[in-house]
């Protein structure tokens, strides 16, 4: 309560100051969850609102991160960079992927799914730099396939401008 409570309201505020105090004395912490969710400094700070201020927390924080701690993920199962994607934090999910350029491939369910949740949302901007940071890394579950899905999901999220209505013929 004394330490991970202060850290949880620095993480939600942005304030690198107070995070850096307690980080300073406590640089463990960075690794371990600090909610009941089993949510890190990093799930935190990545959901707080998106504000220059935050970016630069992220930075921050990322640089005092061993890579692996890049990989750890919430009781719900999601790593920090696809609570990034799917908030449409696009600053945010660089940061994470420059420090570990392989978290796509580590988990392709669930970068996969951020993919296609961001599409369907219709955030523009994440999709379009996701989609171009998948089209240039050879992943071997980017397939044909997950582009048709991926396809699809850009469809029903609006991202080509237009809504395009699907008919059935049933008078055949």
């Amino acid at each position: 309560m004394e330490i991970c409570v202060p850290l949880y309201e620095a993480a939600i505020t942005s304030d690198w100051e107070a995070a850096k105090v307690i980080l300073d004395r406590h640089p463990e912490l960075v690794r371990y969850a600090i909610t009941p969710n089993g949510d890190t400094t990093l799930h935190i700070a990545v959901r707080a609102e998106a504000t220059k201020q935050g970016e630069v927390f992220v930075e921050k924080l990322v640089d005092m991160m061993e890579i692996e701690n890049l990989e750890i993920r919430n009781d719900s199962g999601d790593p920090a960079y696809m609570i990034a994607a799917v908030k449409g934090k696009v600053h945010m999910f660089k940061v994470i992927l420059n420090k570990h350029k392989d978290l796509l491939s580590i988990f392709p369910t669930v970068t996969l799914a951020a993919l296609e949740t961001c599409a369907v949302n219709g955030n523009h901007d994440m999709t379009l730099h996701f989609y171009n940071v998948l089209e240039k890394t050879p992943l071997p579950f980017w397939g044909q396939v997950e582009r048709c899905h991926f396809f699809l999901s850009c469809i029903h999220g609006d991202l080509f401008g237009k809504k395009i209505k699907f008919c059935i013929d049933t008078t055949i």
